[in-house]
């Protein structure tokens, strides 16, 4: 029990308390914005006029008058090529802000979604001078929607202007831009290329731009999918699957490289880094500049004989790099494998000792040779990776189902998602059933400035995945998946002129 005393303490400390808050209250403190409660003294060390560098408003207002003010300084662009060596991160974000024209009060210590306020014509004229100064270098570098006051901001400001929105395409992301109607008419090519003016290939050309103009455009354009070369101004769009690899040891070689028969094909994958991309640029106008005026080229491939290529390449014992099977492979098949084969829960015996533990399985032991073999082998496949062509298929339509066709693994993405051969208007185009001869045809032209005796070309091979192994190996499909791989690779037939 509480005694009485101690009843009569705490009731005192409590009218107390309560006082003092009234007493507070009285005065007009509590009434006060939050920012103006705790201000800081005179001695504080903040400048007098100081720019601000994020989000605020550009509303100012003393305490007995509010007065709006906007600035719309000119707009500082450019639409040729950035070659300066300003350092930047590649393909950095715009971000937007918005841009205040005042200065920061003497006692406002906290930016956080604060509007700052200060009637102009009050202000001291040293620090009219030094805001308008600082007004100006911000309108050198960067451009400002004057009916919004909002600027387009990188941390480097010269950046903006190389990367801005022009007339030929928008910047998406850091690897993709969108052509607008202006780039889809630069991009043109109202005479044929000097390489492809005689049959087939001036056919193929002139065929491709038809089937292309019964859809709609995809606007579109992967930039990490194209390497390049100043010297020999060319652009190649690199497709998986398509001789890529043998091209790449080519490119390796017009870098001054020797060894682009022996270098590994590690280094060669482009996001090493080590070839070229239009992505790499600084800037995107600098990339579209190239897309533009250097000759473009693809090689492109029947999209069924391309994707049994992919399985043969990435999960089969021929394969010496064991990356794809140790992701993709070994998921799918813990994905896919049946949970029951011939009376036996497969999935339980996925684990380290699963194989031991499945010899002592009753269903098993009573099981025929081969139907222990076939069990056995599905539970391998998890630890492998190495997956029959029909498991991939169940692979590619997992993705296909839960992805964007562009966000599909390259190695078995369409090859218009790649390369987008609707918009660019490539200038010549190398038929993978003519490897050898379209290829030599262009590595000529490329070369034709350089001695003989340094040239290049390819050999003449046969590819292990021909057209009558294709129908061989499609026809075991079954209707329902074969339908779906149908619409998965629909543009390719179409645009590249393929028959199902």
């Amino acid at each position: 029990m509480i005694s009485s005393y101690a009843r009569a303490v705490v009731c005192i400390c409590v009218l107390t308390v309560c006082i003092s808050l009234f007493t507070y209250w009285s005065d007009g403190a509590m009434t006060q914005p939050l920012y103006l409660r705790f201000q800081p003294t005179k001695s504080s060390s903040l400048p007098k006029s100081t720019t601000i560098p994020t989000t605020y408003s550009t509303t100012t207002t003393t305490a007995t008058s509010t007065t709006t003010t906007t600035t719309a300084p000119t707009t500082a662009t450019t639409t040729t090529p950035n070659t300066s060596t300003t350092p930047s991160t590649e393909d950095e974000q715009i971000s937007t802000v918005t841009i205040s024209t005042g200065v920061l009060l003497e006692n406002q210590t906290s930016f956080e979604s604060v509007s700052y306020e200060s009637k102009e014509d009050e202000l001291p004229n040293e620090e009219k001078v030094a805001e308008n100064n600082n007004i100006e270098k911000i309108n050198k570098n960067i451009d400002v929607l004057s009916d919004t006051n909002t600027v387009h901001h990188t941390a480097l400001h010269n950046m903006i202007a190389s990367n801005r929105q022009n007339h030929y395409f928008k910047y998406l992301s850091k690897s993709w831009i969108m052509l607008t109607p202006e780039g889809l008419k630069k991009l043109e090519n109202p005479n044929l290329h000097e390489l492809s003016q005689h049959y087939p290939y001036d056919k193929r050309i002139s065929e491709m731009k038809q089937r292309c103009s019964k859809n709609q455009k995809d606007l579109k354009v992967d930039l990490s999918r194209f390497i390049y070369d100043d010297k020999r101004k060319v652009v190649m769009c690199v497709v998986p699957k398509n001789a890529c690899t043998s091209w790449k040891r080519f490119w390796w070689y017009f870098m001054g490289h020797d060894d682009y028969e022996t270098v590994s094909s590690k280094n060669l994958v482009l996001t090493m880094g080590k070839l070229p991309r239009l992505s790499s640029l600084k800037n995107k106008t600098a990339a579209f500049a190239r897309l533009e005026s250097y000759t473009r080229f693809f090689v492109q491939r029947d999209p069924f004989e391309r994707l049994i290529s992919a399985h043969n390449s990435k999960f089969t014992e021929r394969s010496r790099m064991n990356e794809y099977k140790n992701d993709y492979g070994r998921r799918a098949a813990r994905l896919f494998t049946p949970r029951f084969m011939n009376g036996v829960p497969v999935r339980s015996f996925f684990g380290k000792d699963g194989l031991t533990k499945l010899e002592r399985f009753p269903i098993y032991q009573h099981l025929s040779f081969d139907k222990k073999k076939e069990i056995k082998d599905a539970i391998n496949t998890t630890r492998t990776g190495i997956i029959d062509f029909h498991m991939f298929i169940k692979l590619v339509l997992y993705q296909k189902a839960r992805l964007n066709n562009k966000l599909i693994d390259v190695h078995w993405r369409p090859q218009t998602d790649l390369c987008n051969p609707c918009a660019i208007n490539y200038d010549y185009v190398v038929e993978f059933e003519d490897l050898a001869r379209d290829s030599n045809r262009l590595l000529a032209y490329l070369q034709r400035n350089d001695p003989a005796e340094k040239r290049v070309f390819f050999e003449e091979n046969q590819s292990m995945i021909n057209p009558d192994l294709t129908r061989q190996t499609m026809s075991r499909v079954s209707e329902a998946e074969l339908a779906k791989l149908s619409a998965l690779y629909a543009k390719d037939f179409e645009a590249l002129g393929y028959h199902r």
